[in-house]
């Protein structure tokens, strides 16, 4: 039997906060001025306590308040951390076009991470 595959924590080039490599679907809200508009699904490719890296198969426009909400299946409410859309980048296949961008965390509690952190390991493995 193969042991089972962890996701890594991975420091790149300058960064000094360590970002957990997972490979997930999450709910994202965009805020606008009247209401948040319905949830988009967006892949979650990594995260730190700053910020996360998603991909969309949806426009995202840069600077955007946005709300990512992390739910496992035994949980009635989601966690919730708020963020602003800090770069963005459109990619286009033959296929298909998608859209990546990077997320900056507005304050995030460490316990709270910790949590979503957890959240999204269980579902990576």
């Amino acid at each position: 039997m193969k042991p089972e595959k962890q996701p890594k924590l991975v420091v790149k080039g300058k960064r000094k906060i360590s970002r957990l490599k997972v490979k997930s679907t999450i709910k994202l809200h965009e805020e606008t001025a009247f209401a948040s508009q319905n949830p988009l699904n967006v892949k979650i490719f990594d995260i730190s306590e700053l910020g996360a890296k998603i991909v969309s198969y949806r426009e995202i426009k840069k600077n955007k308040n946005v709300t990512l909400h992390f739910q496992s299946k035994d949980m009635l409410k989601s966690i919730e951390i708020k963020g602003a859309i800090c770069w963005t980048r459109s990619i286009k296949t033959k296929d298909q076009s998608f859209a990546l961008a990077g997320i900056k965390f507005k304050k995030v509690n460490p316990k709270i991470f910790e949590r979503v952190a957890t959240i999204l390991i269980t579902r990576t493995i």
